[in-house]
Protein backbone atom coordinates (compact mmCIF):
# COMPACT_ATOMS: atom_id res chain seq x y z
CA UNK A 1 0.00 0.00 0.00
CA UNK A 2 1.36 3.18 -1.14
CA UNK A 3 1.92 6.22 1.23
CA UNK A 4 -0.97 8.26 0.09
CA UNK A 5 -3.03 5.32 0.45
CA UNK A 6 -2.15 4.94 4.04
CA UNK A 7 -2.72 8.27 4.71
CA UNK A 8 -6.00 8.28 3.92
CA UNK A 9 -7.20 5.53 5.55
CA UNK A 10 -5.21 6.27 9.03
CA UNK A 11 -7.65 9.74 8.33
CA UNK A 12 -10.37 8.21 7.75
CA UNK A 13 -9.95 6.03 10.98
CA UNK A 14 -9.44 9.30 12.81
CA UNK A 15 -12.35 10.81 11.46
CA UNK A 16 -14.28 7.77 12.04
CA UNK A 17 -13.10 7.34 16.10
CA UNK A 18 -14.34 11.27 16.57
CA UNK A 19 -17.19 10.91 14.92
CA UNK A 20 -18.11 8.13 17.52
CA UNK A 21 -17.18 9.89 20.27
CA UNK A 22 -19.11 12.64 19.72
CA UNK A 23 -22.50 10.60 19.41
CA UNK A 24 -21.42 8.71 22.71
CA UNK A 25 -21.17 12.03 24.27
CA UNK A 26 -23.77 13.62 23.29
CA UNK A 27 -26.11 10.28 24.19
CA UNK A 28 -24.06 10.96 28.02
CA UNK A 29 -25.66 14.52 28.03
CA UNK A 30 -29.06 13.39 26.62
CA UNK A 31 -29.25 10.64 29.26
CA UNK A 32 -27.79 13.20 32.11
CA UNK A 33 -30.41 15.91 31.29
CA UNK A 34 -33.47 13.60 31.12
CA UNK A 35 -32.24 12.52 34.75
CA UNK A 36 -32.33 15.76 36.38
CA UNK A 37 -35.40 16.65 34.37
CA UNK A 38 -36.95 13.91 36.73
CA UNK A 39 -35.15 14.76 39.71
CA UNK A 40 -32.69 12.40 40.15
CA UNK A 41 -28.75 13.35 39.43
CA UNK A 42 -26.90 10.74 37.78
CA UNK A 43 -24.27 11.25 39.88
CA UNK A 44 -25.92 8.85 42.60
CA UNK A 45 -27.60 6.13 40.36
CA UNK A 46 -24.64 3.93 41.88
CA UNK A 47 -25.32 4.56 45.76
CA UNK A 48 -29.08 4.48 45.17
CA UNK A 49 -29.13 1.35 43.30
CA UNK A 50 -27.17 -0.55 46.21
CA UNK A 51 -29.07 0.53 48.93
CA UNK A 52 -32.43 -0.10 47.15
CA UNK A 53 -30.98 -3.94 46.43
CA UNK A 54 -30.37 -4.22 50.55
CA UNK A 55 -32.67 -3.56 52.28
CA UNK A 56 -36.54 -1.51 51.80
CA UNK A 57 -36.08 1.63 53.81
CA UNK A 58 -38.66 4.22 54.51
CA UNK A 59 -39.69 6.28 51.70
CA UNK A 60 -40.25 10.16 52.33
CA UNK A 61 -43.08 11.06 54.42
CA UNK A 62 -46.42 11.03 52.10
CA UNK A 63 -49.67 13.00 52.43
CA UNK A 64 -51.47 11.68 55.57
CA UNK A 65 -55.09 11.35 56.60
CA UNK A 66 -56.04 10.02 60.18
CA UNK A 67 -57.72 6.67 60.48
CA UNK A 68 -58.56 4.62 63.32
CA UNK A 69 -56.25 1.82 64.00
CA UNK A 70 -56.61 -0.67 66.48
CA UNK A 71 -53.78 -0.80 69.10
CA UNK A 72 -52.80 -2.82 71.96
CA UNK A 73 -52.86 -2.06 75.59
CA UNK A 74 -52.02 -4.38 78.79
CA UNK A 75 -55.38 -5.45 80.49
CA UNK A 76 -55.92 -3.76 84.17
CA UNK A 77 -54.95 -7.66 85.51
CA UNK A 78 -51.93 -7.31 83.78
CA UNK A 79 -51.88 -10.82 82.11
CA UNK A 80 -53.29 -9.88 78.80
CA UNK A 81 -53.32 -7.38 75.80
CA UNK A 82 -56.68 -6.00 74.77
CA UNK A 83 -57.53 -3.64 72.20
CA UNK A 84 -57.71 0.16 72.01
CA UNK A 85 -59.22 2.25 68.84
CA UNK A 86 -56.71 5.56 68.42
CA UNK A 87 -56.69 7.87 65.43
CA UNK A 88 -53.47 8.22 63.49
CA UNK A 89 -51.49 9.72 60.51
CA UNK A 90 -51.88 6.97 57.67
CA UNK A 91 -49.79 7.45 54.74
CA UNK A 92 -48.83 5.38 51.57
CA UNK A 93 -45.69 3.77 53.46
CA UNK A 94 -46.35 0.96 55.74
CA UNK A 95 -43.04 2.46 57.92
CA UNK A 96 -44.18 5.74 58.58
CA UNK A 97 -47.58 3.99 59.50
CA UNK A 98 -45.94 1.74 61.92
CA UNK A 99 -44.14 4.95 63.48
CA UNK A 100 -47.54 7.20 64.17
CA UNK A 101 -48.63 3.77 65.92
CA UNK A 102 -45.84 3.18 67.86
CA UNK A 103 -45.58 6.77 69.15
CA UNK A 104 -49.08 6.07 70.04
CA UNK A 105 -48.30 2.85 72.31
CA UNK A 106 -46.51 5.28 74.20
CA UNK A 107 -49.38 7.30 75.50
CA UNK A 108 -52.24 6.67 78.53
CA UNK A 109 -54.66 4.02 77.82
CA UNK A 110 -58.07 4.47 78.02
CA UNK A 111 -59.86 2.05 79.29
CA UNK A 112 -59.96 2.26 83.33
CA UNK A 113 -57.24 0.44 84.71
CA UNK A 114 -55.04 -0.18 81.52
CA UNK A 115 -51.52 0.35 80.99
CA UNK A 116 -49.86 1.44 77.60
CA UNK A 117 -47.41 -1.66 76.44
CA UNK A 118 -44.53 1.28 76.55
CA UNK A 119 -43.27 3.94 79.00
CA UNK A 120 -43.51 8.15 77.90
CA UNK A 121 -39.85 7.83 77.47
CA UNK A 122 -39.43 4.56 75.26
CA UNK A 123 -37.68 6.80 72.44
CA UNK A 124 -36.03 5.21 69.25
CA UNK A 125 -33.22 6.15 66.80
CA UNK A 126 -34.92 4.62 63.85
CA UNK A 127 -37.41 2.55 61.86
CA UNK A 128 -36.52 0.43 58.91
CA UNK A 129 -38.61 -2.01 57.01
CA UNK A 130 -36.90 -4.49 55.60
CA UNK A 131 -37.75 -6.94 52.15
CA UNK A 132 -39.56 -9.86 53.10
CA UNK A 133 -41.71 -7.81 56.03
CA UNK A 134 -38.94 -7.72 58.42
CA UNK A 135 -39.39 -3.99 60.43
CA UNK A 136 -36.31 -3.21 62.62
CA UNK A 137 -37.23 -1.16 65.54
CA UNK A 138 -33.50 0.25 66.57
CA UNK A 139 -34.49 1.82 70.28
CA UNK A 140 -32.80 3.92 72.88
CA UNK A 141 -30.87 2.49 76.38
CA UNK A 142 -32.29 4.80 78.65
CA UNK A 143 -35.76 3.22 78.78
CA UNK A 144 -35.02 -0.08 79.51
CA UNK A 145 -35.42 0.40 83.75
CA UNK A 146 -39.00 1.27 82.57
CA UNK A 147 -40.23 -1.91 82.13
CA UNK A 148 -41.24 -4.33 84.87
CA UNK A 149 -38.46 -7.13 85.10
CA UNK A 150 -40.84 -9.57 85.09
CA UNK A 151 -41.31 -12.30 82.48
CA UNK A 152 -45.14 -11.01 82.16
CA UNK A 153 -43.89 -7.69 82.31
CA UNK A 154 -41.63 -8.29 79.28
CA UNK A 155 -43.86 -10.22 77.03
CA UNK A 156 -46.54 -7.64 77.60
CA UNK A 157 -44.06 -4.95 76.09
CA UNK A 158 -42.75 -7.33 73.22
CA UNK A 159 -46.16 -8.58 72.10
CA UNK A 160 -47.66 -5.45 72.33
CA UNK A 161 -45.42 -3.95 70.27
CA UNK A 162 -45.63 -6.67 67.87
CA UNK A 163 -48.73 -7.47 67.70
CA UNK A 164 -49.59 -4.14 66.89
CA UNK A 165 -46.97 -3.66 63.94
CA UNK A 166 -47.55 -6.76 61.95
CA UNK A 167 -51.78 -6.09 61.53
CA UNK A 168 -52.89 -5.68 58.15
CA UNK A 169 -54.59 -2.21 59.07
CA UNK A 170 -51.02 -0.42 58.78
CA UNK A 171 -49.64 -1.71 55.70
CA UNK A 172 -49.51 1.22 53.24
CA UNK A 173 -50.12 0.88 49.41
CA UNK A 174 -46.71 1.34 48.85
CA UNK A 175 -44.55 -0.87 51.21
CA UNK A 176 -45.65 -4.45 52.10
CA UNK A 177 -46.76 -5.74 55.66
CA UNK A 178 -44.69 -5.92 58.19
CA UNK A 179 -44.15 -9.98 59.23
CA UNK A 180 -42.04 -9.49 61.72
CA UNK A 181 -40.38 -6.91 64.85
CA UNK A 182 -36.43 -6.99 65.47
CA UNK A 183 -35.86 -5.42 68.82
CA UNK A 184 -32.18 -3.27 68.46
CA UNK A 185 -31.13 -1.15 71.30
CA UNK A 186 -28.34 0.81 70.30
CA UNK A 187 -27.53 -0.37 66.76
CA UNK A 188 -27.10 -4.09 68.69
CA UNK A 189 -29.43 -6.93 69.78
CA UNK A 190 -30.44 -6.97 73.32
CA UNK A 191 -28.08 -7.85 76.09
CA UNK A 192 -28.77 -10.13 78.98
CA UNK A 193 -30.02 -7.54 81.29
CA UNK A 194 -32.69 -6.67 79.36
CA UNK A 195 -35.17 -8.34 79.14
CA UNK A 196 -34.31 -11.16 81.36
CA UNK A 197 -37.02 -13.35 80.23
CA UNK A 198 -37.43 -12.67 76.08
CA UNK A 199 -34.53 -13.92 73.79
CA UNK A 200 -34.84 -11.42 71.51
CA UNK A 201 -31.63 -12.31 69.34
CA UNK A 202 -33.78 -13.06 66.15
CA UNK A 203 -37.17 -11.46 65.09
CA UNK A 204 -39.94 -12.18 66.60
CA UNK A 205 -43.59 -12.75 64.86
CA UNK A 206 -47.21 -11.67 66.37
CA UNK A 207 -48.71 -14.11 68.67
CA UNK A 208 -52.33 -13.93 69.40
CA UNK A 209 -52.41 -16.04 72.39
CA UNK A 210 -50.95 -12.84 74.41
CA UNK A 211 -54.70 -11.25 73.16
CA UNK A 212 -57.88 -11.18 75.59
CA UNK A 213 -60.53 -11.09 72.92
CA UNK A 214 -63.43 -10.93 75.50
CA UNK A 215 -62.31 -7.50 76.55
CA UNK A 216 -63.28 -4.28 74.41
CA UNK A 217 -62.21 -1.05 74.42
CA UNK A 218 -64.30 1.98 74.98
Amino acid sequence: MSAPQQSFFRKAGLAAWAMFTLILVFCVLLLANELMKSGKSPLDLSQVSEKESAVDVQGPTSASQLTNIPIYVVSADGAALVQESRNIPFGEYTVDNCRAALDEMKKPAQNIGSTAVLPPIAEYNALFLMQGGELVIDFKLTWQNAVPKSASGEAMMVYGVVNTLTQRELKGAKNEQVRSVRFLFEGRAPENLFPVHLDLSNPITPDPQWIRKVETAQ
